[in-house]
């Protein structure tokens, strides 16, 4: 930083750098200045500053302070004791007329430096100086609390993460192997429906090719005994596929996700059905190829005799009747795939 000016010089048109401030004169001073001061009698006393000095560059700064803040023009040169504060010849008539007591400040600023005035500043000034180097002390501690916590966090958080990507990992694989096993049962159960109506198609085209063999070779008679054959298998193979396809559906996969955080599955994964696009056309009931004479159907069943069936008290199961004949006044009843053979007189059983 430049050296500033000497006042006195300036005075008088010349250029040269301070090298001292004089305190009283308020004023900065030259070499040559400096030792015409030395030289004056009344002159000798006053305070000298090295400009040097580290605290130097605020003594103009503190001499200027002596000037009114009002009243740019004047210096305080007065002391109202009643306010406490220093004013200027300018400031009494207007903001201390009604004061009794006020100081030229040389009478008001005798022996200051015993003062208790510059004790208790000094004893202030301590006492914040303290108060900040504790608080800069504190904040420091808090800095370094604060970064040794965020570098622990830091740490939590690569954990956390760790853990989270664990947890999400094995999610994934129970999900994937939900998946897998939920994927098997469903294409084993369309495979089995597949095969079963494969096994349907593979009896109708044998059932096809011996029509057409017996269409090309048998007789009349052969031909005639196998179509009763064979429409009774066909509508048993109709009604079997028929059964099927009523229970079969348009089987999907779907997934449904989850909040991650919390959840232990990834996501819910579930079948859906629909309803299948299979139509089945049904064949015709079979009529018979020749015309018979119509028979009026039996309303009402009455019979006069009873058939009991004797059976041991440790033997007693249900009777499955699931066939019944009658030829030459024998009743011919299959019970329980047992034939048995009931021999009566047929007149008793009659129909209205």
């Amino acid at each position: 930083m430049s050296s500033p000016n000497c006042d006195g010089c300036f005075r008088v048109d010349k250029s040269t750098n301070a090298v001292r401030f004089c305190m009283d004169c308020e004023e900065s001073l030259c070499r040559e200045c400096v030792a015409a001061h030395k030289t004056i009698k009344v002159l000798t006393t006053h305070q000298m500053v090295d400009l040097k000095d580290s605290s130097a560059g605020k003594v103009k700064d503190l001499a200027a302070k002596r000037y009114c803040r009002t009243h740019h023009e004047y210096t305080l040169e007065y002391f109202c004791t009643y306010h406490d504060a220093m004013c200027c010849h300018a400031c009494i008539p207007v903001d201390h007329r009604a004061c009794d007591k006020i100081l030229p400040l040389n009478e008001a600023s005798k022996d200051v430096k015993t003062s208790a005035l510059l004790s208790d500043i000094s004893d202030g000034l301590k006492l914040v100086s303290s108060a900040a180097s504790e608080t800069m002390h504190n904040r420091e501690e808090n800095i370094q609390r604060v970064n040794e916590q965020a570098s622990s966090i830091t740490g939590s958080i690569s954990r956390f993460k760790e853990t989270i990507i664990n947890k999400i990992n094995e999610m994934e694989k129970s999900a994937m192997k939900g998946l897998s096993d939920l994927k098997n049962e469903i294409i084993s159960k369309l495979v089995n429906e597949k095969d079963s109506a494969k096994d349907i198609k593979s009896a109708i085209e044998e059932y096809n090719d011996q029509l057409q063999f017996m269409i090309k070779n048998g007789s009349d008679n052969q031909t005639f005994v196998f179509l009763q054959e064979l429409r009774v298998t066909i509508l048993n193979q109709d009604q079997t596929l028929n059964d099927a396809i009523s229970r079969l559906g348009e089987l999907s996969l779907n997934f449904t996700e989850t909040n991650v955080i919390g959840e232990k599955e990834l996501g819910s994964i579930k079948m859906s059905s629909d309803p299948c696009d299979v139509q089945q056309k049904h064949t015709k009931q079979f009529g018979a190829q020749i015309m018979l004479p119509i028979r009026k159907t039996p309303k009402k069943i009455t019979y006069n005799s009873k058939l009991k069936i004797e059976q041991k008290e440790s033997e007693m199961v249900k009777i499955l009747v699931t066939g019944i004949a009658s030829e030459n006044k024998e009743l011919h009843v299959c019970l329980n795939n047992t034939v048995c053979t009931y021999i009566a007189p047929m007149e008793n059983v009659r129909a209205k």
